[in-house]
């Protein structure tokens, strides 16, 4: 009867008891490590740095915020205590907690990691990005990139392994912890967490800014929505009738200009590198020939400063910013209509090489059209000279040169339309085995990723960039020949446009896809029209506006599917009162508006917004933000303005209402 009595006490006591202290004691410490780390980054990004008084604040903030971590890890123990059967031994219950803690700090990991480079946290969408592109990224990454990865696939065993025996020794010579103790002190960590960052604002928005986690959970469920982007349409932003064209079929005239067109898209090469002033005129004879007998376009702008949006904008003419998350091309019920889409029916033969794989980002999805008669990319040549070691790599440019060549002669007399993307210029700019570098000191012997090299080798990173610049140059001069060569020269539009830009640490950063400053977002671009004279436009466009462009001077109307304008041609075109819309929904999450030279960029992850004059400070080194309220508040309205007609346009799908996308300026 004793016995019984004291088994029955025992299992209440269990039933009450969440788990013993010391696994308490393990979370805590997990939890003081995690604080410890942020704000070690915090200390380093901060500038300028914060005063004694309110890094107290930002210690009592770490304190509340480990205190926070053991007591949930503790509870997360509890719930599954209650929801494994009675059978399973404690051995099991600590498996699954160690493999659950050492998963969640590995994400934790990697987002201080990013969020050291770049001050924007890890999402659940790079995670698909690094699994969707896994082949190509340990293909062609550094040593260090991919020591990354495959430190993502490590850690989640290594820390499980360390959490699951701190847990089993934790166990041996643990005190019985009550629930309304572990309750009282979870509350007791949340409440402290509110009531500083409510006494100390600095507090609040370091922890929901400057800390992966939090500004994680911050941005996603606490703060209010991004301006344009709230869940009803309203009047201020709802899509308008008055400036969409209703979706029918495209009629095109009997008789229009049968020319071919040929369009070679470029990686990362910013205006300033190719024309500006830091080009280096003597790597790209080719591309400065053409410039001679086209027209340049001095003030182009990329939409967006990563590849997936920018190319498939480009070939679109239809603004990548359409929702609140990246769009990965996956539910493509929306309308959308390539240049080949409207050439194709109109009896053009159409083709598209690429030098990279267009599976990336799942661009191959969008890609892949009725219109598109031929479709050639990196993993149809596994044999090609490539860099890095898979099928899945870039090819250079020979190959899809080579297969154009062939292609071209395969045309006889009807007009065609081909598409080439050359990617020598993508980092780490890598020219064909063989080709002696133009330029020296060129080789990679120090660590290196796509988000940070030492700031004293940005020359060796430069010379690369032209090594590789010039390795394109002399595949546009190749398509050039056989054009010339097949006699189809005088009958074809070129068009040579790069999706955006490239940074050598300008402003802190290198590469592309973190920024919407001037040397990502202004790109290269000049179009070769056959009989029309050589000239320069030195009023901004966009990126949307040079198929429209191309289709115009062909002598057809626009089709209601581009958002991009067709008069930039003409000789009386002004940008002025034109806003330009870009974003970034990738590395970072940020949107940007230019109108008649000012620029206002808005930053999500770090909740902060940058206003730059650049008609006097063309390098944007200062943020006007702060001392400019009329303008922000201005470029404000109107970037809400055009983020309300493409968000609402998307979210309400009224491409189901009979409309096309709504018309940008």
């Amino acid at each position: 009867m004793t016995a019984s009595t004291g088994g029955a006490k025992e299992q209440s006591a269990g039933r009450a008891r969440v788990a013993g202290l010391g696994e308490l004691r393990v979370f805590l410490w997990i939890g003081f490590a995690w604080a410890g780390a942020c704000f070690l980054i915090v200390a380093v990004r901060l500038s300028p740095p914060p005063r004694a008084s309110a890094w107290l604040v930002l210690v009592l903030v770490a304190l509340f915020l480990a205190l926070a971590h053991g007591t949930l890890w503790t509870l997360l123990s509890w719930l599954l205590t209650r929801a494994l059967p009675r059978s399973a031994r404690q051995l099991t219950l600590r498996a699954i907690l160690a493999l659950a803690a050492g998963t969640f700090y590995t994400a934790i990991a990697m987002s201080l990691v990013k969020f050291s480079y770049t001050r924007a946290p890890m999402r659940f969408e790079d995670l698909w990005f690094v699994f969707g592109n896994f082949r190509q990224l340990v293909s062609e990454g550094s040593w260090g990139e991919r020591l990354l990865i495959f430190a993502g696939l490590a850690l989640p065993i290594v820390f499980a392994l360390v959490i699951f025996g701190a847990l089993r020794r934790a166990d041996r010579s643990s005190r019985p912890l009550p629930l309304r103790t572990l309750l009282l002190l979870a509350a007791l960590a949340i409440a402290g967490l509110g009531l500083t960052g409510w006494r100390y604002p600095y507090a609040g928005v370091v922890t929901g800014s400057l800390i992966p986690e939090t500004s994680w959970v911050a941005r996603n469920f606490f703060s209010s929505p991004a301006r344009g982007e709230s869940g009803k349409p309203s009047s201020a932003f709802a899509s308008s009738a008055a400036q969409n064209a209703r979706i029918g079929s495209y009629v095109a005239p009997a008789q229009f200009r049968r020319e071919n067109v040929v369009v070679i898209l470029l990686e990362s090469v910013p205006w300033s590198r190719l024309f500006g002033p830091e080009a280096r005129v003597d790597a790209t004879p080719r591309l400065h020939a053409l410039a001679a007998e086209s027209t340049v376009f001095a003030r182009a702008y990329a939409t967006a400063t990563h590849s997936d949006y920018a190319q498939t904008s480009i070939l679109a003419s239809l603004h990548p910013r359409k929702f609140d998350h990246h769009d990965y091309f996956r539910d493509l019920a929306y309308p959308r209509t390539l240049l080949w889409d409207l050439l194709q029916p109109l009896g053009y033969r159409t083709a598209l090489f690429s030098c990279q794989n267009e599976s990336w980002g799942n661009m191959k999805a969008f890609l892949q059209t009725p219109g598109l008669e031929l479709f050639r990319h990196s993993p149809d040549w596994p044999d090609a000279p490539r860099r890095g070691e898979g099928a899945e790599s870039k090819v250079f440019e020979a190959t899809p040169v080579a297969i154009f060549r062939e292609w071209l002669g395969t045309t006889g007399d009807r007009p065609f339309l081909a598409s080439l993307n050359f990617q020598a210029t993508h980092y780490p700019y890598v020219i064909p085995p063989g080709t002696a570098p133009r330029y020296e000191p060129s080789t990679i012997d120090f660590s290196t990723t796509f988000l940070s090299y030492p700031a004293d080798r940005i020359p060796v990173m430069e010379n690369r960039f032209y090594n590789a610049l010039a390795s394109v140059d002399a595949a546009v001069g190749d398509v050039v020949d056989a054009l010339i060569a097949s006699g189809k020269w005088d009958r074809t539009v070129l068009l040579v446009v790069s999706d955006h830009g490239e940074a050598f640490y300008e402003h802190g950063m290198p590469t592309h896809g973190t920024m919407l400053l001037e040397e990502q977002v202004r790109t290269a671009a000049l179009l070769r029209l056959p009989g029309e004279p050589a000239r320069v436009v030195t009023q901004p466009v966009s990126v949307l506006d040079l198929v429209p462009s191309v289709v115009q001077f062909l002598g057809l109307p626009a089709h209601g599917n581009f958002q991009g304008r067709s008069d930039v041609l003409a000789p009386g075109y002004s940008a002025q009162q034109r806003a330009f819309l870009m974003t970034i929904q990738g590395i970072t999450q940020e949107d940007g508006v230019l109108l008649d030279d000012w620029k206002l960029l808005r930053n999500y992850d770090r909740r902060e917004e940058a206003l730059f004059d650049l008609a006097s400070d063309p390098q944007e080194q200062v943020n006007l933000a702060g001392t400019r309220p009329e303008k922000r508040t201005e470029l404000e309205k109107e970037l809400d303005r055009l983020l309300g007609l493409q968000l609402n346009y998307y979210r309400e799908q009224d491409w189901q209402l009979g409309w096309y996308p709504p018309k940008l300026p």
